[in-house]
């Protein structure tokens, strides 16, 4: 017999059984209790958290002939036949592969005839965002005028890349991340159900790695399950299988750079390589880690997927690094990894990067209040001047912002600034600075502060500072970069 993956197998068959997802279960469950269900639902969210899974109880419980509540009974002859996957009145439809107008006039068609069984016949629509314009105005109008026994579930990873004629027809609901603890949880009972001996940091590891998605979760178990078939999982098969990065390997490198260690570092990366370490996996998953730390010191504490003790430890590295640090690392690895991708050596553009990092740092930690004055006199004179000198008053104006809300300050912090004529003009060194600060809600608290200090109406504009060296710029410094190395180890150059 063919085996069953586990994210199938253990795929919630009632709105109780879904992990982290309540706001959307329990609203679906009073409005079938109370004969109030739309003909039309929006779910969004980060993939594998559960959408198609609720669509699919959703359709099994709206056609339920023994519904208890707003729950599907999972035992009637319309049940049964839904959950075998026999009921040709319940479509799902992959948008990313029939996104045309002529997929949508086929749904169209289908749509005049009634269930041939069923009450309803249910459309579940996956990824809609991938549907053409002709083919979103093709939906629009049959969602517009249902058939009463016509419902309609739309589900995205991309809400934005949805008309706002489609959203305004539709209940929206928003999925959200599955906590640590839930997937670590869940884990353990599939793990328990299905006798995979597995010790509870590897559980830890898969939930982290998982990023909030239940379908990620069970599929790295069932992979690592399969590959390891006696004997306790533990966390160097799951480094080993499926390249992931033990946290503190990640976490010892951004110490060491931090701390001006170019030598450890180094070394770390080259062991790393001599163990067989998939050193590009080492790399996103170093980008990813440090976004997280980024996360951590803009935005706060939310939506992290760490266990307490390494979040804790991220929150301490969050505290001692500036931001401007923080945005430097994540810069020049991405570009150094860019520039020498193709290179022999996978360790090399890592080398690189460290000793660009740590160049000037040996042997000193730059505290963040230091590192923040360096940052800030950079800004200034890196800027052009072309308009209102304002440095005068840009601090009485940081420390009105910074008593509204401490991410913005911190934004601010770190770009460039000029007022021209009615607007204060804005440099950011990241887009992501920039479009943070275009917000509707964070704009209105910096246009506030902006007439409070200056005393005068002005608009606040937003730019890039397009100053990441390119990968040919990168290059020159090749051999100035490798020299520094050499330097390091005391070695020389070998034709």
């Amino acid at each position: 017999m063919e085996k069953i993956a586990l994210y199938r197998k253990y795929r919630p068959k009632n709105f109780s059984e879904v992990l982290g997802q309540i706001h959307v279960t329990k609203t679906l469950e009073n409005a079938l209790k109370e004969g109030r269900a739309s003909h039309a639902y929006l779910f969004t969210g980060p993939r594998g958290v559960g959408k198609t899974t609720v669509a699919r109880i959703l359709a099994t419980a709206i056609n339920c002939e023994k519904r208890k509540g707003g729950e599907p009974c999972g035992s009637c002859e319309n049940c049964k036949m839904i959950l075998a996957g026999k009921a040709i009145d319940i479509l799902e439809i992959d948008a990313a592969s029939n996104r045309g107008i002529d997929e949508i006039r086929e749904l169209k068609e289908k749509i005049k005839f009634s269930p041939s069984k069923l009450k309803y016949k249910v459309f579940i629509v996956d990824e809609v965002h991938m549907l053409t314009k002709e083919a979103f105005n093709a939906l629009l109008k049959t969602l517009e005028e249902p058939p009463e026994y016509a419902l309609f579930v739309l589900a995205t990873t991309e809400i934005h890349k949805v008309p706002q004629t489609i959203l305004s027809r539709c209940q929206r609901f928003d999925f959200k991340r599955i906590s640590l603890k839930d997937l670590a949880e869940k884990l353990q009972f599939i793990a328990k159900e299905e006798k995979i001996k597995i010790s509870k940091d590897a559980i830890s590891m898969i939930a982290e790695a998982s990023d909030g998605g239940m379908r990620d979760a069970e599929s790295y178990l069932d992979q690592i399950a399969s590959y390891k078939e006696s004997g306790e999982i533990e966390v160097k098969d799951i480094i080993e299988l499926l390249g992931m990065s033990d946290f503190k390997n990640l976490y010892n490198l951004i110490s060491a750079l931090k701390e001006g260690k170019a030598k450890e570092a180094i070394i770390q990366i080259n062991e790393l390589a001599e163990n067989g370490a998939d050193l590009d996996q080492f790399i996103k998953n170093l980008v990813e880690y440090l976004r997280k730390v980024l996360h951590i010191k803009v935005v706060g504490d939310s939506n992290i997927q760490m266990t307490e003790e390494h979040f804790e430890l991220t929150k301490k590295l969050a505290k001692d690094l500036d931001l401007a640090y923080i945005l430097e690392m994540i810069k020049t690895v991405l570009n150094y990894s860019n520039a020498f991708k193709n290179l022999p050596l996978p360790q090399l553009p890592l080398e690189m990067a460290i000793v660009s990092l740590t160049e000037g740092r040996v042997g000193v930690t730059k505290t963040a209040e230091k590192y923040e004055r360096e940052g800030e006199v950079y800004a200034k004179e890196d800027r052009d001047i072309k308009g209102e000198n304002i440095d005068g008053e840009w601090p009485d104006f940081l420390l009105e912002v910074k008593s509204q809300n401490n991410s913005i300050h911190a934004l601010l912090k770190v770009c460039s600034y000029e007022i021209k004529g009615d607007e204060l003009c804005l440099y950011f060194p990241y887009k992501f600075h920039k479009e943070r600060i275009e917000d509707i809600k964070n704009k209105k608290i910096v246009e506030k502060a902006l007439n409070k200090v200056f005393n005068r109406d002005l608009k606040v504009k937003c730019f890039i500072k397009n100053d990441m060296p390119k990968p040919e710029e990168a290059a020159k410094t090749e051999t100035e970069l490798l020299e520094k190395a050499l330097d390091i180890f005391g070695g020389e150059v070998v034709n």
